[in-house]
């Protein structure tokens, strides 16, 4: 039995109670004596009769003497207070629903290790400091954080369009009424140091299935930083119309749908308020078409080595402004007007609550999947195509 059905139930019987001691009482000289030993051995025992005490099953059996006539009197007595302890009843559920959900909220920030929210100091000790990362990523970079072992990490990311370009402004509500990409993912921990996953991107219909393995992790005394290995492998299941769309009869091949993207995330946290990382790797295509830089005559090429660095500055216990940039080291992408390509760079602004890490960014980026955003991000924040997004993730214990 609910808290809600024994409240209610314990209320209505003290009512009920009263009402028959009232009767029994002005009634006494005429009340059998079996009837005294019950009422004395206790029939409103709650445990045992509150069921019967509802139903007036015990009635006839327990009061035999009273009187016809008092009966719809103790009835109409039960009546009124059940009507009135129904309207209680309901506040009282509606409580125990906030109650319930409020434990699920803290249960939700355990799994999210709150305990380790970035306002603590570094240990003194020789211990792993407290978590340098709310989240297992930044903005479009991502984190040398792990899901914690036997959590599910799920993830939904949402850009919007360009904001001041000619496609953007006022008659698009500054990019809303366009979604440049759409992503969700699910990340799971195997270990403190490991998580599995995967993700599908609306862009080029992207499904990819990642990997995070963290080497080391900063200590209080001993390890300075943090590092850890980030692998991506995605098939894009688009159309062949769109995928070969410049290409002047291709042969077709299955491996032309896969791209590839590693990475190395160095990080420390320097103090309460102030975390930053650097990153290293490259992008892999298969399929690339061979097109040429007309300033330089470098031609496209299927691996892009890129370096990068993100950022997290602290404002409020659980708030906090992000940051991440990546710089491509390609030379077809430099100084490339046709068409033009640019470093991706991305600002946001990170809130943690009740076992959810919300983020809202601003980003030159189109794409959301590493294995997009290096090749193929061609907004610059110069030209005002700069793009609005969010994220939420939460964690969930298994």
């Amino acid at each position: 039995m609910c808290i809600v059905e024994v409240l209610t139930q314990v209320a209505i019987q003290q009512v009920y109670q009263n009402a028959v001691i009232l009767v029994i009482t002005q009634h006494s000289n005429t009340m059998l004596p079996e009837v005294r030993k019950v009422y004395s051995g206790g029939i409103f025992s709650f445990k045992k009769e509150c069921r019967w005490l509802l139903t007036f099953r015990w009635m006839p059996a327990v009061v035999p003497s009273l009187k016809h006539g008092y009966l719809p009197a103790l009835h109409s007595k039960y009546n009124d207070t059940k009507f009135r302890f129904m309207k209680i009843k309901k506040t009282l559920w509606i409580v125990a629903v906030i109650l319930s959900c409020n434990s699920f909220t803290a249960k939700g920030q355990d799994l999210m290790n709150m305990e380790d929210s970035i306002q603590k100091s570094i240990q003194p000790s020789g211990g792993v400091i407290a978590s340098t990362w709310k989240d297992t990523r930044l903005i479009n970079a991502q984190t040398t954080k792990t899901a914690d072992p036997n959590v599910m990490v799920f993830r939904i990311m949402h850009r919007f369009g360009d904001m001041g370009t000619s496609g953007g402004g006022f008659p698009t509500l500054y990019g809303f009424d366009v979604a440049s990409d759409i992503y969700f993912s699910f990340e799971f921990g195997i270990t403190n140091n490991l998580e599995l996953g995967f993700g599908r991107s609306e862009m080029q219909q992207l499904i990819d299935v990642m990997g995070k393995y963290r080497l080391f992790t900063q200590k209080a005394n001993g390890m300075p930083v943090s590092l850890a290995f980030y692998e991506d492998a995605g098939v894009t299941p688009e159309s062949s119309f769109k995928l070969y769309a410049d290409a002047v009869s291709p042969s077709q091949h299955f491996a032309d749908r896969l791209s590839y993207f590693s990475q190395l995330i160095l990080d420390r946290r320097f103090n309460n308020r102030i975390s930053a990382e650097l990153l290293t790797g490259f992008s892999y295509r298969n399929y690339v078409l061979a097109s040429v830089n007309p300033n330089n005559g470098a031609t496209d090429q299927n691996s892009i080595p890129f370096v990068g660095a993100g950022g997290r500055i602290t404002l409020t216990k659980h708030s906090a402004i992000v940051f991440d940039y990546y710089y491509m080291l390609s030379a077809y992408r430099t100084n490339n007007n046709d068409p033009p390509f640019s470093n991706a760079l991305s600002v946001g602004y990170e809130v943690e609550t009740g076992g959810h890490v919300f983020e809202i960014n601003i980003s030159n980026a189109s794409y959301i999947n590493e294995n997009n955003i290096i090749p193929y991000t061609n907004d610059s924040w110069s030209t005002g195509a700069i793009k609005l997004g969010f994220s939420i993730s939460r964690a969930f214990s298994l």
